[in-house]
C-alpha cells in the first residue's frame, strides 16, 4: 500500500523545510534575491534616512530601522551612549540571517556592531564622526549674505575626498549674493574641515542640482544625475582632477534623474540605482544603469524588485551612496518612494535586493 509523504514526513518538518527553501512573510527565511526586513520597520515614525545598514570588517552586514542613523550619528560625536536595537545580521555569500538584539558603541573612531566593527568606509557612507558634522554644519549656514542672513546651500552634492577635506559641489544657495564665494549650480568648493574653510574653488562645466559624486581614483571625482541648471530634460557625465582644476564634460547623456544612489566596482563601472525626475511626487525610477567611463557608455542591465530613491526630506543635501557591492552582487536597499495615500507622502521599501553583475 502506497504512503503519503505527510505520513512519511512529519508535517512541521515538510512545511519548514517549504519556509526555508522558498521564502515565507515573516522575514526569517527569504528567496536570495529579495529578502524581507519589513519586521525591523514595525515601529517606524517618521524616517529622516536612506540607510538602513552598516558593512562589518568580518564580512557580515547588520541591519536595522532607518531612523537608528541618527542615534549613530549622535554616538559619532559623543552626545549618545552604547544602545541596543533590533537587527539582522547578514551573511552576504550564503545569505543566511540572523535576527537578534544588538549592541551599537562607537571604538577607535568606528562603530561597532556587538564588538566587530564596520569597515572606515562605511563612516562616510553614514557621514559619521566630527569632520561630516562639520561640513554639514557649513552647507547649512554658507555665509552671512549681504542682509546678514544665514545663506544654505542647497541641493549640493557632497563627497569627502580624503583626510579631513570635503568636494562640495553643484547646488544652489536658497538667498541671492554677490560676494566671493557666491554659490551657483556650476560651482564645486574644496572645504577643510579641520581648519574649517574653503581651501580650493572650482568652476563645473555642467550645473546642475540634486546630483551625486564619487571617486573614481584618489583624485578624480565623476559627477552624474542630478537635474540641468537651463531646465534641459538631461545631464551629462562630468569628471573633475581635484589637482589640476580641470573638468571635463563625458558623451554619457542622463535624462533627468534626482535622489539616486552610486557605487563602483574592481573595473572602475559605476552604477546609478533608483532616482526620481524633475518633481518629488513623481513615481521613483527602478532601472538600474551601468556607466563605463573608459568606453563612455551608459547601459540598463536590469530592473529593481521595487522603485526607490534616495532622498533626505530634512536637510536640503543630497544623501549618502546606500548600495554596495558584494561577492559580485549588487546590493540594493533603503530609500523610499512617493505615496499619495501616506500621510508623510512616502512610503518605505523594506526590503535587501541583490542583483548579480559578475560571475564571481
Amino acid at each position: 500500500m502506497k504512503k503519503t509523504l505527510s505520513k512519511l514526513i512529519p508535517t512541521w518538518l515538510i512545511t519548514n523545510f517549504i519556509s526555508s527553501a522558498c521564502g515565507d512573510h515573516t522575514g526569517h527565511a527569504m528567496t536570495p534575491n529579495n529578502i524581507n526586513i519589513a519586521k525591523l520597520y514595525r515601529k517606524i515614525s517618521k524616517i529622516s534616512s536612506n540607510s538602513n545598514y552598516a558593512i562589518l570588517q568580518n564580512g557580515k552586514i547588520v541591519f536595522y530601522s532607518p531612523e537608528i542613523r541618527k542615534r549613530l550619528v549622535n554616538l559619532s560625536l559623543g552626545l549618545q551612549r552604547p544602545f541596543t536595537v533590533p537587527t539582522m545580521t547578514l551573511d552576504p555569500r550564503s545569505k543566511l540571517q540572523n535576527w537578534a538584539k544588538s549592541k551599537f558603541s562607537w571604538e577607535n573612531n568606528l562603530v561597532n556592531c556587538d564588538n566587530q566593527p564596520a569597515l572606515l568606509t562605511e563612516m562616510d557612507r553614514l557621514r559619521l564622526g566630527p569632520a561630516w558634522k562639520e561640513v554639514l554644519t557649513f552647507c547649512g549656514a554658507y555665509r552671512d549674505n549681504p542682509q546678514h542672513k544665514k545663506e544654505q546651500l542647497t541641493m549640493c552634492i557632497i563627497l569627502h575626498v580624503g583626510s579631513g577635506h570635503f568636494l562640495i559641489s553643484n547646488g544652489y544657495s536658497d538667498l541671492t549674493a554677490h560676494e566671493k564665494y557666491s554659490w551657483k549650480s556650476n560651482s564645486a568648493a574644496l572645504y577643510d574641515a579641520n581648519a574649517k574653510q574653503i581651501i580650493k574653488l572650482y568652476t563645473l562645466k555642467q550645473g546642475r542640482v540634486g546630483g551625486a559624486s564619487i571617486m573614481l581614483s584618489d583624485r578624480e571625482v565623476l559627477i552624474l544625475g542630478g537635474e540641468d541648471s537651463t531646465s534641459k530634460d538631461f545631464t551629462f557625465a562630468e569628471l573633475l582632477d581635484l589637482d589640476s582644476n580641470e573638468s571635463k564634460l563625458l558623451p554619457i547623456k542622463i535624462a533627468t534623474r534626482k535622489g539616486i544612489s552610486l557605487c563602483l566596482d574592481n573595473e572602475k563601472n559605476v552604477y546609478i540605482v533608483g532616482g526620481y525626475g524633475k518633481s518629488i511626487i513623481e513615481p521613483a525610477f527602478s532601472d538600474l544603469l551601468k556607466v563605463s567611463v573608459s568606453n563612455n557608455t551608459i547601459e540598463n542591465i536590469g530592473q529593481l524588485f521595487e522603485p526607490r530613491r534616495y532622498f533626505i526630506t530634512p536637510d536640503s543635501f543630497t544623501v549618502p551612496n546606500n548600495t554596495a557591492i558584494v561577492n559580485g552582487e549588487l546590493m540594493v536597499t533603503g530609500g523610499n518612494e512617493y505615496d499619495r495615500w501616506n500621510s508623510e507622502g512616502f512610503k518605505y521599501p523594506q526590503n535587501i535586493e541583490f542583483h548579480r553583475i559578475s560571475k564571481e
